[in-house]
């Protein structure tokens, strides 16, 4: 990624910490160190903080990430240099925090959240640089932490910040983890959405930092911070969490449930691209946002609803779109509509002219071109 784009990244205020201001996903945190503080026979919880920017070997390597694991892609992972990267889950932090462990500790339980970067789709659910906050417990010899615990762990923190919200776990696999588990709650519009994923501390990951998982055992458990956020205000964009608007700021602030303000109208944009072969979702999602700069709030949604080969499009089109026999073509929707106010067809328009004139590769300049 360049300077700029890295400056940038950098300069998102995250919303984890109280010294950014008082928001729905530091409170949220605030009562999950409550809930744990509660809990018969656990250690006060520690916060611990990390620079975001982080190596590959914290981000993949020592959490026992395969060499050939498709998340270390910069298809997803956003690269500062070959082995400097924005980090792309909370989780690096914790080999370290391991190694430090002092030998005289029987009891360990330790919360760090912050921004996670990811090159990701555009959705109402998902965001480009979404907060997380792991929480692992490491216990010595007192007890052996296993399913049941983990298990436990998970209704205290949902029964106390989600009460009454239905929920489902299911199996799933992580390097870190094993008898890894992924949680769901249901949504008030009846859809499920994945919250947190979780398991017990692989015992590789305990040796590495030099305990010895005969003796040492624990629960490691990964929140998305932002979703948990939309479900406790029962909000269905993400895009609100940062909203400026300030009638919608206000209610960021708190806990209780989100008051809709004006609902906007949504204006979509359809666009015909030509573009490299390797090309793939998440380059296109960023393109356009990058296109968009700071207006690039205002898109809502962007799906990539059709894509031919060069070989397969009509002469015509072939002509229309100045597409090269090395290129494929996107059929591109793009939903614009901004939380805070309507949106003028003028300005969509030029919106959309701007997106496509980043993402478009024709010889031509393509359709819009003409």
């Amino acid at each position: 990624m360049s300077p700029e784009r890295l400056q940038v990244s950098l300069a998102i205020l995250d919303l984890t910490d109280p010294k950014n201001g008082l928001h729905v996903i530091n409170l949220a945190i605030e009562k999950i160190y409550n809930c744990l503080v509660a809990v018969p026979g656990w250690p006060i919880p520690e916060i611990k903080r990390s620079h975001p920017v982080t190596t590959t070997v914290k981000n993949y390597d020592r959490l026992l990430f395969p060499a050939d694991n498709a998340g270390r892609s910069s298809r997803y992972t956003r690269y500062v240099s070959d082995e400097l990267i924005l980090r792309t889950h909370t989780s690096e932090m914790i080999p370290e925090l391991l190694d430090e462990l002092p030998a005289e500790t029987d009891d360990y339980l330790v919360m760090c959240p912050g921004i996670c970067y990811r090159r990701d789709v555009v959705d109402k659910t998902h965001c480009a640089e979404p907060h997380q906050m792991d929480i692992w417990r490491i216990t010595k010899n007192i007890i052996r932490l296993e399913r049941p615990d983990l298990l436990k762990m998970i209704d205290s923190i949902l029964s106390t910040l989600l009460p009454g919200m239905t929920y489902r776990v299911n199996e799933t696999t992580h390097p870190y983890t094993i008898n890894g588990l992924e949680v769901e709650v249901l949504r008030n519009n009846g859809e499920w959405l994945e919250l947190l994923e979780c398991g017990e501390a692989h015992p590789e990951i305990l040796r590495n930092s030099g305990l010895n998982p005969e003796n040492y055992s624990g629960l490691a458990m990964g929140i998305g911070l932002d979703r948990l956020a939309m479900l406790i205000k029962s909000i269905d964009d993400i895009r609100l969490l940062r909203s400026e608007d300030s009638r919608i700021k206000k209610q960021m602030a708190n806990l209780s449930p989100y008051q809709l303000v004006s609902k906007y109208p949504l204006i979509r944009q359809d666009m015909s691209v030509s573009v490299s072969l390797e090309t793939n979702e998440e380059d296109i999602c960023e393109s356009l946002k990058d296109a968009l700069g700071i207006d690039s709030e205002v898109i809502e949604e962007i799906t990539i609803t059709s894509e031919t080969p060069y070989e397969a499009l009509p002469v015509k089109a072939i002509e229309r779109l100045g597409i090269r026999p090395d290129q494929k073509n996107l059929l591109i929707r793009v939903i614009l509509r901004s939380p805070e106010r309507s949106l003028t067809h003028e300005e969509a328009n030029e919106m959309r002219n701007k997106m496509y004139r980043t993402v478009d590769q024709s010889v031509t300049g393509g359709y819009i071109g003409k």
